[in-house]
């Protein structure tokens, strides 16, 4: 069990930082990480009233905002994002939760030979 703790197998109670860019524009947002029973519960469990789609309910559980990481988004707040922030948003706590890789950023142009 010591093991497990000191190699962080456990979900942490500190949700992570992260900052979130589109274009010219950044975001801070913290994220909240799931243990395996939470994500499979929020993956598979019937959608609770009012979410819409299953991604937005997990991005209302599991993503926090505010300075102290206190605020939260209802589900329908979540779906009501612009779908280019949703994305982002959404991605962001998907890898940081292990669900989707992050992609390794686009190599810069060159001179051409």
């Amino acid at each position: 069990m010591n093991q497990l703790e000191n190699l962080g197998a456990f979900a942490p109670d500190t949700p992570v930082k992260a900052t979130i860019t589109l274009g010219d524009k950044t975001a801070d947002i913290f994220v909240r990480m799931a243990s395996y029973a939470e994500m499979q519960a929020l993956l598979h469990d019937e959608l609770p009233k009012g979410a819409k789609t299953r991604d937005s309910y997990v991005v209302s559980k599991l993503l926090r905002l505010g300075d102290d990481a206190q605020e939260s988004l209802t589900v329908e707040q979540a779906g009501n994002l612009l779908p280019t922030w949703f994305r982002a948003i959404r991605d962001e706590v998907f890898i940081q939760n292990g669900l989707m890789p992050r992609e390794a950023p686009a190599p810069e142009a060159g001179p051409e030979k």
